[in-house]
C-alpha cells in the first residue's frame, strides 16, 4: 500500500475479520515504512537501545524467579487425589492438563512482565518516540496535525509533555495490573482468572499506548479514545495481538518498539478519532 506523502490514506476495513487482520499487519507496514524512509532512522534508533537494556534486566529477573512464580501459580490450582486405581483413567489426564496449564500461565506471566518492561522503556524513550511519530505523520500525510503547537520553541515543552503523559499511562496500567494481580492472590483459584484478565488488559493497552503520541498531539480526550477503541475493537485487538507476540520473543520485542509506535501512528492516521478529523493542518 503506497501511503507516502498522500493527503488521504486508505480507511480501516469495516468488516471485523478484515479489520483484525489489518490491525495485525500494521507493524509489518510500519517496518516497510522504516526501511524506506531514512528520515525515520535516527529517532527510531534511540528507543530501541533503551528497550534492549530494559528487556535484558527484566529477562534476567524472570530467569532468577521463574521457579518461585511457577510454584505460586501451581499452588492456586486444584489438587487432585487418587482413590481407587481405576480413577487414574480420568485423574491422570486431568493432572497432565493442570501441569500444562501451570506452565502456560507461567509463560503468560513472563510475557506480561516483558510487556511491562517495555512500558518502562516507553517512558524513558518517550521524547524520542514523539519525534518519531511526528516524522511518520509528516511522511504519510505531509503534515503534523497538532493542537496548541508552539513551533520549534515549543519542542522542549512538548518533549516534557510526552514524558509526563507516558508516565501517567504507565502508572495507570501498573495500578490496574496490580489490582488484578492482587485479586489472583486473595481469591482462591484466582490465578486462573487473573492471568487471562491481565492478557486482555495488555492487548487493549498496547495499541492505545503506541498510538498515544499522535493522540496526545491532537488532544483527544480519554472518553473519545475509549469510543474510538470500541469502534475499531477488532483492529485494535489485532494490533494488540501482534504487539504482544513480539513481547514473547527476546530481542525482537526491543527491536520492534519503534516499529510499533510507527504502527500506532498509522492506526490513528488511517482512522482518526472524530476530534482529530476536525483539526486543521499546523
Amino acid at each position: 500500500m503506497a501511503i507516502r506523502n498522500s493527503e488521504t490514506v486508505d480507511p480501516l476495513p469495516a468488516n471485523p475479520l478484515r479489520g483484525a487482520i489489518a490491525g495485525f499487519l500494521l507493524p509489518f507496514q510500519a517496518l516497510g515504512l522504516l526501511r524506506r524512509e531514512r528520515a525515520l532512522w535516527l529517532p527510531a534508533a534511540a528507543p530501541v537501545a533503551i528497550a534492549l537494556v530494559s528487556l535484558l534486566v527484566c529477562f534476567g529477573l524472570i530467569l532468577q524467579h521463574a521457579s518461585e512464580v511457577h510454584g505460586w501459580i501451581v499452588g492456586g490450582l486444584p489438587v487432585l487425589n487418587v482413590g481407587a486405581w481405576y480413577s487414574w483413567l480420568w485423574i491422570g489426564p486431568a493432572k497432565l492438563a493442570l501441569t500444562l496449564l501451570g506452565w502456560l500461565l507461567l509463560a503468560l506471566a513472563a510475557g506480561i512482565a516483558l510487556a511491562a518492561s517495555l512500558v518502562v522503556a516507553n517512558v524513558v524513550a518517550s521524547p524520542a518516540l514523539d519525534v518519531l511519530s511526528r516524522r511518520v505523520e509528516q511522511v504519510v500525510i505531509g503534515r503534523v496535525v497538532e493542537e496548541g503547537s508552539g513551533g520549534i520553541l515549543g519542542l522542549p515543552r512538548e518533549a516534557g509533555r510526552a514524558l509526563l503523559n507516558e508516565l501517567q499511562r504507565a502508572l495507570s496500567f501498573a495500578g490496574v495490573w496490580l489490582a488484578i494481580f492482587a485479586i489472583g492472590i486473595v481469591v482462591p483459584g484466582g490465578q486462573a482468572i487473573a492471568a487471562p484478565a491481565l492478557l486482555l488488559l495488555t492487548l487493549l493497552y498496547l495499541p492505545l499506548d503506541y498510538a498515544s503520541y499522535v493522540l496526545d498531539r491532537r488532544q483527544i480526550p480519554f472518553r473519545a479514545r475509549r469510543a474510538w477503541i470500541r469502534r475499531q475493537l477488532p483492529t485494535v485487538m489485532g494490533f494488540g495481538s501482534a504487539a504482544f507476540l513480539t513481547m514473547l520473543i527476546p530481542g525482537l520485542n526491543a527491536l520492534a518498539l519503534s516499529a510499533l509506535v510507527v504502527a500506532g501512528t498509522l492506526l490513528v492516521v488511517r482512522d482518526p478519532p472524530p476530534r482529530a478529523q476536525q483539526s486543521s493542518p499546523r
